[in-house]
């Protein structure tokens, strides 16, 4: 089998991922190439680019799809608020407390995006 999205014919994630680009995101987007150039390791990245995709199997998005009931959707954290990814890593009460030392630590003022995908689209990298 031949992967015709890679000049040697070879499947690789980056080579999907820069596909996926061309699809789910608007062309020459810094996105794509600040996150598979992190220096992490290759799941880490992967965790990320599903988290800039708003594709996380978080509480909420797997009662949208009909496994589980709203009643389960709830943060285990907060235990008030729907787990999505925007609230696990941005808006969440523990993690917005670390947002704030960053940003203190940074001596910068931001305001927290509203989706983890506004978050890198946002960012001056």
């Amino acid at each position: 089998m031949i992967w015709r999205h890679d000049r040697r014919g070879t499947y690789s994630v980056k080579s999907c991922s820069d596909v996926l680009d061309l699809v789910l995101l608007a062309e020459n987007s810094p996105i794509q190439s600040y996150v598979w150039k992190v220096l992490a390791p290759q799941k880490v990245e992967g965790f990320l680019w599903l988290a800039v995709l708003n594709k996380l199997n978080t509480k909420d998005s797997i009662c949208r799809k009909g496994i589980t009931d709203a009643a389960t959707n709830v943060c285990p954290f907060s235990h008030s608020s729907t787990e999505t990814a925007a609230h696990l890593f941005l808006h969440g009460l523990k993690v917005w407390k670390l947002w704030c030392w960053i940003y203190s630590w940074w001596e910068c003022e931001r305001v927290v995006p509203r989706s983890v995908y506004d978050l890198f689209t946002n960012w001056n990298y």
